[in-house]
């Protein structure tokens, strides 16, 4: 009867502390539904910004291909930048042609003032000269009373000078006549290739200008390739380590509710457990008083 007894007391104990147990697993089971609450809310989060990155993923890939489709369509943009070398060079040539021109026109023309003096000049003098031979001949054409044979040689060699003189007056004049139409005819070319220049100059320029705005496109898109590349890059990288964390995540989850699955095995063993001792000690409390009787009626 001592042993039961012992047995009783033991089993009571044991009941005692199980309430206690039974709490702690229930608040650990609360405290772990709440964890994975707050799992299940950032795993939403994570799926919601690995959606955006995705969107923007897309975005930059069909900016990348459109860009590339203007540059296989059209292969001539790649060689812009030469082109543009090349007509500046051009452009420069043609500017200093074009100032050289300027200069020979100025000489030409300060030539052809000096020479207009010259001819002003010399047409003067030969107005002079005829209007003085004019009267030698005049004088000489005068009936003489007396004439003597020196004044019969002076009187020719005048006339053979101012022959001379009127020879080298005509010829000089002819000279001047040819040395201006030449320079008249000159004047008239370098005028149309003047012209020439300074319209392919304008073209130039408006090529220029046209291509300049082209250029300015293609290196803004092509200055825009480098970052949508460097973009790529961080968003795929962010990407990649949103998928390392939310692999992490899913792995703390299933831990979390590993470890859920085997506390609430553990409250149900335990519940099954206390049950067990419950229906003991109800089978137990019966044999008990009857042993207390039993031990009443022996004193007596």
């Amino acid at each position: 009867m001592r042993f039961s007894y012992v047995y009783y007391i033991t089993v009571i104990a044991g009941n005692e502390g199980v309430p206690d147990a039974l709490q702690k697993c229930h608040s650990m089971s609360r405290d772990l539904q709440n964890n994975q609450t707050v799992i299940f809310s950032h795993l939403s989060d994570l799926r919601f910004q690995i959606s955006n990155v995705t969107i923007q993923l897309v975005n930059i890939q069909h900016g990348l291909h459109q860009v590339q489709e203007w540059v296989h369509a059209a292969p001539e943009l790649a060689n812009v930048p030469k082109d543009l070398k090349a007509l500046s060079t051009t452009v420069v040539s043609l500017g200093s042609q074009i100032r050289d021109l300027d200069s020979t026109v100025t000489t030409l023309k300060e030539t052809n003032t000096r020479i207009q003096n010259i001819q002003t000049t010399m047409l003067q003098n030969i107005t002079n000269i005829q209007h003085t031979v004019s009267e030698l001949i005049n004088i000489t054409q005068k009936p003489q009373i007396l004439t003597t044979n020196e004044t019969k040689l002076k009187t020719e060699e005048l006339n053979a000078a101012i022959l001379r003189v009127t020879n080298n007056l005509t010829h000089v004049n002819e000279t001047l006549s040819r040395t201006l139409q030449w320079t008249s005819e000159d004047q008239k070319k370098d005028h149309k290739i003047l012209n020439s220049l300074l319209d392919t100059t304008q073209n130039v320029s408006t090529k220029v200008i046209s291509l300049q705005g082209e250029y300015a496109k293609i290196s803004e898109q092509i200055t825009t390739l480098p970052s949508l590349t460097e973009q790529v890059k961080q968003i795929y990288a962010a990407s990649m380590e949103l998928n390392d964390k939310l692999k992490r995540l899913e792995q703390s989850y299933i831990a979390v509710k590993n470890s859920t699955t085997a506390m609430l095995n553990t409250i149900t063993e335990i519940r099954n457990e206390k049950r067990i001792i419950n229906d003991q000690d109800t089978r137990e409390m019966p044999i008990e008083g009857s042993q207390n009787v039993q031990r009443i009626s022996t004193n007596t």
